[in-house]
């Protein structure tokens, strides 16, 4: 596997996490704490998760993600600031990206991603993919990860169970488990518009999901297990805080495409 094709992926895996579809191993117990007893969080009823969670996110308007995805015996991690939460085509973000022992550094800014660590030249160090392109294979990624359409995820949901009050990263949170057809939910992607069969992505027929949301509905963590094929991790703070993200100048940004595989 190429770096280029690690970057691709950690590209997408960056906006899906950043954007709000984010997700971790369910079995991992990593930054979660219980030095401080839990007084109470108030639970949402299924019915009005997915509504409550994501006009929370709306309001915020931004945040900061760490989050690590592992998948095909490698590990990515990513760290940055994601602002304008409240439509998809005003969604800014700057990651840092560590992926196969490469940096690499994203910037998503009016619906263009900037990419700098991928093999870029010297005096172009920046390459750009224009996510409104529809000949972009990655256009889609803006619609399949933002606020916007995490209520049509959800419409895969079968199940949201309440697992009681925990302490994660220092904040009290209510856990919840979400049990999600696999199969729905890839319908309602649109990077696969509904052509991704569950058994040729070696996923299983339903997955569970963990979040972990604030008093104000807020994620803290959210985590899955794609089966044996991925693993995801994220954690949220800093809601609300200001974020300006700016594009590279010009004079530095080549394109993708120009970038051997």
């Amino acid at each position: 596997m190429t770096v280029r094709q690690w970057a691709a992926g950690a590209m997408a895996a960056g906006l899906m996490v950043s954007l709000g579809a984010c997700s971790d191993d369910a079995t991992s117990a990593s930054k979660t704490d219980t030095a401080l007893p839990p007084t109470g969080v108030a639970a949402l009823s299924q019915a009005g998760f997915s509504q409550a969670v994501t006009e929370a996110q709306q309001q915020a308007k931004s945040v900061h993600i760490e989050s690590k995805i592992q998948a095909a015996g490698q590990t990515v991690t990513m760290s940055g600031d994601v602002t304008g939460l409240s439509d998809v085509k005003t969604v800014a973000m700057s990651m840092a990206v560590d992926v196969m022992d490469k940096d690499i550094d994203l910037r998503l800014v009016d619906q263009v991603l900037y990419v700098r660590g991928i093999g870029a030249g010297a005096d172009k160090p920046w390459v750009k993919l224009d996510l409104t392109d529809v000949n972009n294979p990655m256009s889609s990624f803006l619609d399949s990860a933002g606020p916007q359409s995490f209520l049509s995820y959800l419409k895969a949901v079968s199940r949201i169970r309440d697992e009681g009050t925990e302490v994660v990263d220092g904040v009290e949170t209510r856990h919840y488990t979400v049990t999600i057809n696999t199969a729905k939910a890839l319908a309602a992607n649109p990077a696969i518009k509904g052509h991704g069969a569950v058994s040729k992505l070696g996923l299983p027929a339903k997955l569970k999901a963990d979040a972990w949301l604030n008093a104000d509905n807020l994620p803290v963590k959210m985590a899955v297990k794609l089966g044996d094929v991925a693993s995801f991790e994220a954690h949220f703070s800093d809601y609300g805080k200001r974020v300006v993200v700016k594009a590279p100048p010009a004079r530095l940004v080549g394109t993708f495409g120009s970038i051997p595989g």
